[in-house]
Formats: C-alpha cells, structure tokens, sequence
C-alpha cells in the first residue's frame, strides 16, 4: 500500500488499529513500519478519547496526563500524526471543563497534522441502545458546542496557527514538527 501511494504521490494515512496501551505503546508499535520511510508520505492516525472509553472512567488530571502524552510523544515519532477523531466528551458532567478540555486538545494535536473534530451534529435519543444521554450527545456535536458556547472558534478569516498558540495549554507551548525527505 505505502509504495502504491508513493508511486502515485499520494500521502498514506494510516491507523493504529486500536492497539492496547497507552500513547508511547501504540506509536512503537509502528515505529518499525515509519522508519526509513518518507515522513511526507505517511500520516499516522490515532482517535484519543483521554475522557472516555477508559476503565476506571479518568479524572481531570488523568485526562490532562493522555493528551500531554500525545504531544511529547508525537514529537519523537517521525511523521505526521492527525487527530482524526476528538470530542469534547468526557466524565466530569462540567460543562466549563468541557471548554477547558478541547481548548486543551486542539492546542495540543494542532502541533502535527491537526485533528478532526467528532462530530457535526450528534442528535439526542431516547433509546439507551442508540445514544448516550442528551447532554453526553451534545459533548460530540461541534453544533451544539458552538450554541452553548463551549466550542473554541478561530472566526472567520481568523489565523490558526495564531489560535492554537494563543489557548491555554498546561501541556506546554504550541509547536510545530517539520519534516523532511
């Protein structure tokens, strides 16, 4: 697959798979396949959920611990890593930690390839077997985010980088990881 794209000059991307363990498991279990490889041609993808699908459900400080370990560990990985599924959903029914938590993440996963965020518009449901209570839906619906004010925006013709550099970050300051043939 990897040589196909780049006889085509087309960027792999390409997912974890899942794996157990923590950030730095899962990075060095692909760190074999990115070495030697073109870091332009690959793009590695991860969905960090720090504030959900753990067992024992994470605290703040948990959460605050993944999603700095993305961005130590992305800088010694090699090649691209973007994001390609974040919300703001998480345990601690705060709805001003909800905006503290993405605020977080973007300046966090915005050092690399960027980050997707899950997703347009979640709808509420009734029925348990569907969906998460309303207000959990709402933590994946940028709409309803943005509605209640909990969604950090840029703005129109508003410059990104800048943004992300200027949210608060305990994780450090905002980086930008180049790469080179």
């Amino acid at each position: 697959s990897y040589a196909t794209c780049v006889q085509n000059n087309i960027p792999m991307t390409f997912h974890n798979g899942f794996a157990p363990g923590s950030v730095t498991d899962k990075m060095n279990l692909w760190k074999p396949f990115v070495s030697g490889k073109d870091p332009n041609m690959l793009i590695y993808e991860d969905h960090p959920y720090p504030g959900w699908f753990q067992t024992p459900e994470p605290g703040r400080a948990q959460i605050q611990s993944s999603v700095c370990e993305y961005g130590s560990a992305g800088s010694t990985f090699g090649v691209p890593i973007v994001m390609g599924e974040m919300s703001a959903i998480q345990n601690t029914n705060s709805s001003s930690y909800a905006t503290s938590y993405l605020q977080m993440q973007f300046a966090t996963y915005g050092w690399s390839a960027g980050s997707i965020f899950w997703n347009f518009k979640a709808n509420a449901s009734q029925n348990p077997v569907l969906a998460l209570s309303a207000n959990l839906m709402q933590l994946y619906s940028y709409v309803d985010l943005v509605a209640a004010g909990t969604m950090p925006n840029p703005g129109k013709g508003g410059n990104v980088r800048n943004f992300y550099s200027g949210l608060p970050n305990p994780c450090g300051s905002f980086q930008t990881y180049g790469w080179s043939n």
